[in-house]
């Protein structure tokens, strides 16, 4: 964020976000005018319904210790894996209003994300520059909003990305820079090694 001035530093309100968040603001503690801090619901990832916290890929630590338990663990992950792929793949692709059972759809998640847009740039008239610190998920179904495409899985975001857009006084959007990774360093963690 070398040489980036936001004018606001604006997150969900999930935990991993707003602390991130709140270490961004204070990076900026050299400026003179400190960015306003805004925490919004409406910048939380898609909820998932009765997927929500579902694991649906193995670990690498192993949790279980008998090969017993080990191969019960695996059989539920890929079952689950399973069920949300099918019903990803199968039902979400094809209809964007169709939401997770018990949870959001697609477009409920793109008009609550281009909303709160709306909401920080009108509150916020004389900010040229936006921090938003916000959820994979999420983060795939606004850039696809604001940048007009269509597929699901349009965009990669990686965690800790960083997304740079620009839009015009007509209200086009135009991306600059999408899942920057430059300034996350990759650490191979052997889980099993003693």
């Amino acid at each position: 964020l070398a040489g980036f001035k936001a004018g606001v530093v604006a997150s969900s309100h999930l935990e991993r976000a707003y602390q991130t968040a709140d270490i961004v603001q204070a990076a900026f503690v050299d400026y003179k005018d400190r960015p306003v801090r805004v925490i919004n619901h409406k910048f939380g990832e898609m909820r998932f319904g009765e997927f929500e916290g579902t694991q649906i890929r193995t670990t690498r630590k192993a949790a279980v210790t008998t090969s017993e338990s080990r191969d019960q663990e695996e059989e539920m992950v890929a079952a689950s894996r399973r069920k949300f792929l099918d019903f990803q793949n199968n039902i979400l692709h094809q209809n964007k209003h169709a939401p997770w059972p018990g949870g959001e759809s697609v477009a409920n998640v793109e008009q609550r994300a281009i909303v709160a847009i709306q909401q920080l740039m009108e509150h916020f008239p004389q900010v040229d520059s936006f921090c938003i610190v916000a959820h994979g998920r999420f983060n795939k179904l606004l850039l696809r909003a604001l940048l007009g495409f269509t597929g699901y899985n349009s965009f990669e975001q990686g965690n800790a990305c960083i997304n740079v857009l620009d839009v015009d006084q007509s209200g086009n959007w135009k991306a600059r820079v999408i899942n920057h990774m430059g300034h996350v360093h990759s650490v191979d963690l052997d889980y099993n090694s003693k």
